[in-house]
């Protein structure tokens, strides 16, 4: 759901000690509330309701929400809703009880299993019901669990076990038993729950309905070899009941023998994603939690990185280079171009994990998606000789002289995909400099380079000549004078441009640093590139915010917020966007106004968005003297 939230309308509430316990309507009787989504601001929190006649805590997260039984001995997931409302759990739907009641984890002696008796009781630890993490902590004497309920995620710890346990979840995948539900493994492959699961490595699955929105994760760690079960169940009038996957308990055909799980090492992982995501950025995903499960804002685990480049020669050689290299050309378009916010590192296990044409990530100079892994290539071709490599490179290095712009400048993406933002030639990012600064070193160093044809070298001279015009004709002069650059360009009018809805025509105080950067690159300078860095560096030294600092604050709420605080001994800092003409910082929310003052824009923006930077500052003490004495030295 991009920009509702379902809101349960509450019909009664009763005061209890400490707080408000409300009455949930049946499903029925839900109304939906349009309300737009503050992703910042919607953080974890808790409530104490009754759910389908049982005393329970309701936590709301961004990913959907959790009724947690906790009365008369009873603890655990009664329902577990993703944020389109569909219930995946549903234990108070018929056909139950007598041994159909859905939950989870459902553990040994049904300790935390909703709707069964275990003895347990229920606390919120630390009395903290609002944040970026909520923690109940359930216990009977014999098994103690603490679930962390995080915006994206919920993790089980287990504090006190005697003997063995299991994590067992029954399901309604999607909110219905259907023939069509899935699960998926690590390896891709898409399964029917109809048996045992045989010992596999790494131990995660994801379910899937194909009329829902969402997956559902279900990972447990570490890896052992204790049973995995996984079946279908089904009622003795043929009806779909639910499905039910489990660590740690053999399936009916070993009658459900709970081993190989004990002591307190063991976690639980679930939660929703997005069915849209590639098996590859579900796996991202799950495993990154996996690796922090009890952290806070875990974003997915990306193996592919521009720190291999800074990689010893010999690694270069190794069955892991060769391995990442080979599964990095597989997500190679037929134009020539990669993706971009794609791990490239991890092979293509699916159709969906390369990203097509209509992707919106295909073919693009952006986040480094082009540029970098024909770099990856160049040290690998260095390294091994391989044809496969060379072949790759060449076809990308063809790509980037089809893209460019007859005046010198290259589009956020090509083959061009319309009017919009992504047409415009882009500095913004770095992106048009990382082309000319590839191509530059396919120029300058032979050694490399020696496979690449006299023709495409030649290729590659006449792009960088073309960019570098491109470059100091469309540095903005005002008032006779240069100054910098903006981060686009209109690719007909050679104008300051629009990009999104907060970036504007204006004079770039990040971008400007990488093109003055570049030109600094250039061994021999001409006049004309002299003046461009003389007079970029002048227009950054001019601009410099004075008596301000950066601070980020967290608030109570939880939330970091960015402020501007006067201080007389802060360090030099740069905005991101200066307006034309002025020279005033500005700042624009997503409704295109201009502020000039940045506490005016709202919190979703100042604080994600990076309005104010140190981007110069080693720039105007340290580079630019350097390069100065030498020109100095050279006249």
């Amino acid at each position: 759901m991009n920009s509702i939230i379902r809101n349960l309308i509450l019909i009664s509430a009763v005061s209890c000690a400490g707080c408000t316990l409300t009455q949930e309507p049946p499903l029925g009787e839900i109304r939906l509330v349009d309300k737009p989504i503050d992703a910042n601001a919607y953080k974890v929190r808790l409530s104490e309701v009754i759910w389908h006649g049982t005393d329970c805590y309701k936590i709301d997260m961004p990913m959907g929400t959790v009724y947690f039984e906790k009365g008369n001995g009873v603890s655990g997931f009664k329902s577990f809703l993703d944020n389109e409302g569909n219930d995946w759990i549903a234990s108070y739907l018929p056909p139950g009880p007598n041994g159909d009641f859905r939950g989870f984890p459902n553990s040994v002696g049904n300790f935390g299993h909703a709707g069964r008796d275990s003895g347990s009781t229920t606390k919120i630890v630390n009395g903290i019901t609002q944040g970026d993490v909520v923690i109940l902590e359930s216990t009977n004497g014999k098994f103690t669990f603490q679930y962390y309920f995080f915006t994206n995620h919920i993790s089980i710890k287990v504090l006190k076990s005697e003997g063995e346990y299991h994590f067992l979840l029954e399901t309604v995948t999607g909110g219905t038993a259907d023939q069509d539900d899935y699960f998926v493994t690590a390896d891709g492959k898409q399964h029917t729950p109809n048996g045992e699961f045989w010992d596999f490595t790494p131990e995660w699955i994801y379910m899937g309905d194909p009329k829902a929105n969402n997956v559902m994760f279900f990972a447990k760690s570490p890896d052992d070899d204790a049973p995995n079960e996984n079946h279908r169940q089904i009622r003795p009038n043929g009806q779909h009941n639910m499905d039910l996957y489990s660590f740690g308990r053999t399936g009916k055909e070993h009658k459900y023998k709970v081993q190989g799980m004990s002591g307190n090492e063991h976690i639980a992982i679930i939660g929703f994603a997005p069915k849209s995501r590639s098996h590859n950025e579900i796996t991202a995903l799950i495993e990154g939690f996996l690796e922090k499960p009890f952290t806070s804002g875990v974003k997915a685990k990306h193996i592919w990185t521009k720190d291999f480049l800074n990689k010893d020669k010999s690694w270069f050689s190794s069955q892991q280079a060769i391995n990442i290299a080979d599964s990095v050309i597989q997500y190679q378009s037929a134009e020539g171009g990669f993706p971009k916010s794609t791990d490239l590192a991890r092979p293509p296990l699916t159709l969906e994990d390369v990203p097509p044409s209509s992707s919106g990530r295909a073919n693009t100079i952006d986040n480094d998606a082009t540029t970098l892994p024909m770099q990856f290539l160049a040290r690998m071709i260095e390294a091994t000789d391989d044809d496969k490599y060379k072949a790759s490179f060449t076809k990308g290095l063809d790509y980037l002289f089809a893209a460019q712009y007859d005046n010198g400048g290259w589009p956020q993406f090509w083959p061009l995909r319309g009017k919009e933002y992504y047409s415009r030639v882009t500095f913004n990012d770095d992106a048009m400099i990382q082309v000319m600064a590839l191509l530059k070193d396919v120029t300058e160093n032979k050694t490399r380079y020696a496979f690449i044809s006299d023709d495409q070298q030649a290729k590659a001279s006449n792009a960088l000549q073309r960019g570098l015009d491109f470059i100091l004709k469309s540095q903005v002069r005002q008032n006779g004078k240069l100054t910098s650059w903006a981060a686009q360009y209109d690719e007909q009018t050679i104008k300051p441009a629009w990009a999104r809805a907060y970036e504007p025509p204006s004079l770039s105080g990040s971008e400007t640093v990488g093109i003055v950067r570049f030109l600094m690159s250039i061994e021999r300078p001409s006049p004309e590139i002299i003046n461009s860095v003389e007079s970029a560096v002048a227009w950054l030294q001019e601009s410099v915010l004075k008596g301000v600092r950066l601070q980020k604050n967290l608030n109570p709420d939880g939330r970091t917020e960015a402020t501007l605080v006067a201080d007389e001994n802060a360090p030099r800092l740069w905005a991101r966007f200066y307006e034309l003409g002025s020279n005033r910082p500005i700042y624009l929310d997503r409704d295109s106004v201009f502020n000039y003052e940045f506490h005016k824009v709202g919190y979703e923006r100042r604080s994600g968005y990076a309005y104010h930077g140190y981007w110069a500052e080693q720039l105007i003490s340290d580079d630019y003297p350097n390069w100065k004495s030498k020109q100095i030295v050279k006249l």
